[in-house]
């Protein structure tokens, strides 16, 4: 439960009210007791869905960063940039392995790197001049690296992963 400064409920501004760890009621302007608690169950629920969502797209937005990470190491690792380093450039985790040091990737990531070029080497031939934003159709995901990244994101998306396995059988 929680303490506010201010709760609207029902059109009614509430201040300093609360429900105490004990579950007594912090009421010092004496509100009616029905009405303090139902603002502030009300205040906790909305706050609980903020933080939903919240986490919703740090969880959305880390993982659209590794994806972006994860190319352009493919990226570099086909032009010969690779570069030695203590930190994985992905993860950034301290690496111990001395092939992982020598690559600057570490061995997790490294099979997410090679996995992208495995799919840069078979993925067809697109007009370089193709300027459409493709977009998932099971779960509706924009890919910030275009055709590219939403093959990537087609090989991992659950949605479409338990679509295939329908068509399959």
């Amino acid at each position: 439960m929680g303490r506010y400064r201010l709760v609207r409920y029902e059109g009614k501004r509430l201040y300093d009210v609360g429900i105490l760890p004990d579950g007594t009621l912090l009421n010092p302007n004496n509100y009616p007791e029905a009405d303090v608690r139902a603002a502030v169950l009300a205040a906790d629920v909305g706050r609980h869905q903020r933080r939903q969502e919240a986490a919703a797209r740090a969880v959305a937005t880390r993982k659209r960063r590794r994806e972006k990470a994860v190319y352009r190491a493919a990226e570099d690792l086909k032009a010969n940039k690779l570069t030695p380093g203590q930190t994985c450039r992905i993860c950034g985790r301290c690496l111990g392995d001395p092939e992982s040091i020598a690559r600057g990737i570490g061995s997790e990531c490294w099979g997410h790197v090679l996995g992208v070029l495995n799919l840069i080497a078979t993925r067809t031939h697109r007009d370089a001049d193709s300027r459409d934003i493709p977009v998932c159709m099971e779960c509706g995901a924009v890919s910030p690296l275009g055709a590219f990244g939403m093959e990537l994101h087609r090989a991992t998306c659950s949605r479409s992963r338990s679509r295939r396995d329908e068509t399959r059988v």
